[in-house]
């Protein structure tokens, strides 16, 4: 007897055979990771800024040979899940999420002092440590991800439902019209206040140039206008319209639809976009992700300078294929001149 056991008994038992047991347990993980601190995500900021930083670390992670992660601590993970990859889930599919504590990384300023200027991120190559946070805010600049565009407009595709209701709001008749896509920006409460709003006189006489571009004899133009503020947009474009030459041969509101809905009819629809509040990033992304074909009109952010322009490098933020817009200061009865730059 062995401890109340028969020794025959513990010799029939079914025990496993003699050797190394096996183990139900991960292999280390030895990844070198990258997360930024999340800024936008943090403080409650819109769909466009919320890209610009989630591509960002994306193409930095790409450029640095790492594994771009999100943390889950703070509610950031969620916040992320709920504005963004809810809607683009194989964007969401990029990021891995992960639990490592901020003391586990090493510490790194990359883009922390300007919204809008590009930091080359492949100096960092060097660094050794497993994992990396970046400490910076809004990396608004396209060339943190532009090598990879490819991959992040085949990521941010507008679910099939956003699709959908995107073709029900353009009427068959218009779908041989050239279309021009007018973005357009009012004050919100909510706003942060860094990005100046539309200016109406600006707005209504470049939509005009545009479609007096545009239009021939056998070519009908439709105007389509996104905003945060459809009544402040139906007053510009139907109830004032006496106080313009109105060129166009319609013009429709994306009543309803929501921001997810906008990027959808840009991606299918626009064959040009005109941003009238040059620094509004959800009008950025409008651009960006439009159909491949689509022109892009931006009014010279100097002719609003606001905070972002004060923290912006134009050639960091602005396609170096997408066309800038200027106009002369003008009253109502003056004629406005436009060139391109």
């Amino acid at each position: 007897m062995l401890n109340g056991f028969r020794l025959q008994d513990l010799k029939n038992a079914p025990f496993p055979p003699p050797g190394p047991f096996p183990l139900d347990m991960p292999l280390p993980d030895n990844r070198k990771t990258l997360q930024i601190s999340m800024f936008t995500a943090k403080n409650g900021r819109g769909l466009g800024q919320m890209l610009f930083e989630l591509s960002a670390l994306f193409g930095i992670s790409k450029q640095l040979g790492r594994v771009p992660t999100i943390n889950r601590g703070g509610g950031v993970w969620n916040t992320v899940t709920n504005a963004v990859t809810q809607h683009f889930p194989v964007f969401g599919l990029m990021f891995e999420m992960t639990d490592i504590e901020d003391s586990a990384a090493i510490n790194v300023n990359l883009n922390i002092r300007f919204c809008c200027k590009f930091e080359d991120p492949r100096n960092l190559k060097s660094i050794e440590q497993q994992h990396l946070l970046l400490n910076g805010v809004y990396f608004q600049s396209f060339k943190y991800f532009h090598d990879f565009q490819s991959e992040i407009r085949m990521a941010l595709t507008p679910p099939p439902d956003s699709a959908l209701r995107a073709e029900l709001m353009l009427p068959a008749d218009f779908r041989d019209d050239f279309i021009i896509c007018v973005h357009t920006k009012r004050p919100m409460i909510q706003d942060s206040g860094l990005s100046k709003p539309s200016d109406p006189i600006f707005t209504r006489r470049a939509t005009d140039f545009l479609v007096s571009k545009y239009k021939t004899p056998s070519k009908r133009v439709t105007v389509v206008i996104f905003g945060n503020d459809p009544i402040w947009s139906q007053n510009l474009f139907h109830g004032e319209a006496k106080l313009y030459n109105t060129y166009f041969d319609s013009a429709l509101l994306t009543l309803g639809l929501s921001a997810i809905d906008d990027v959808a009819f840009s991606r299918n629809f626009c064959d040009s976009i005109l941003l009238t509040a040059p620094t509004s990033s959800f009008g950025w992304w409008l651009g960006y992700l439009a159909k491949d074909t689509a022109e892009i009109y931006f009014r010279d952010p100097k002719e609003a300078p606001d905070q972002l322009y004060a923290e912006m490098r134009q050639i960091d933020y602005y396609p170096n294929s997408w066309n800038k817009l200027r106009s002369s200061r003008f009253d109502k009865k003056m004629k406005e001149s436009y060139n391109f730059e």
